[in-house]
């Protein structure tokens, strides 16, 4: 019984183990082939046009209505970004 377990446990570890490299090697690739993070930092980008827009971020409403925008930074560091200059 305990030879099952072993083998049924490295399984698992196998099978998570090869599916963290998958994972590792997609967004690896993903981030090498963008010249900016914007792949996986589309939140951010919506949240600083907002703001450039003259939305107030810290204003409940901003959340409950649409365009629905995740913003999982502190709000100041969108305002401290969003006042950076755009690169040409």
């Amino acid at each position: 019984m305990r030879a099952y377990l072993r083998i049924a446990i490295l399984g698992i570890l196998v099978i998570v183990a090869l599916g963290t490299t998958l994972r590792f090697i997609k967004v690896a690739y993903y981030h090498l082939e963008a010249p900016h993070d914007i792949c996986f930092e589309t939140h951010n980008l919506a949240s600083i046009k907002s703001l450039q827009a003259g939305a107030n971020l810290y204003d409940k409403s901003f959340y409950g209505d649409w365009p629905f925008i995740v913003t999982i930074y502190n709000p100041l560091f969108h305002y401290l970004v969003a006042s950076l200059p755009e690169s040409s």
